[in-house]
């Protein structure tokens, strides 16, 4: 859970971005666990304005940023280098179909 410390003790004040709520926290540990037991790459892990986490995962030259919110099911969007491959619901097998599957 050492990734998601920075989010979780995340200094929101005079910052724009609403407050990641307990619930978006476990949520991205979650994703976290099946990325790392996948050997998917994480890039960068941030919070968003609305109080949800971006995930960006790179690998070569594809890349993917998932969004995790509160009270919807996470957004998987696929790129390779300008293009979007992928836009939706994520599953573990999206991630890993296009990461590895090409």
């Amino acid at each position: 859970m050492h990734k998601l410390d920075a989010i979780g003790n995340f200094d929101f004040e005079g910052l724009d971005l609403d407050p990641i709520s307990p619930r978006v926290i476990q949520k991205t540990a979650l994703l976290l666990g099946l990325t790392d037991s996948n050997q998917l790459p994480l890039y960068n892990l941030s919070p968003g304005r609305g109080g949800e986490v971006l995930i960006e995962l790179k690998n070569g030259n594809y890349e993917a940023e998932i969004y995790v919110y509160e009270n919807e099911e996470p957004q998987l969007l696929v790129f390779n280098k300008e293009n979007c491959l992928f836009d939706g619901r994520y599953t573990l097998k999206d991630a890993n179909d296009y990461f590895f599957g090409f």
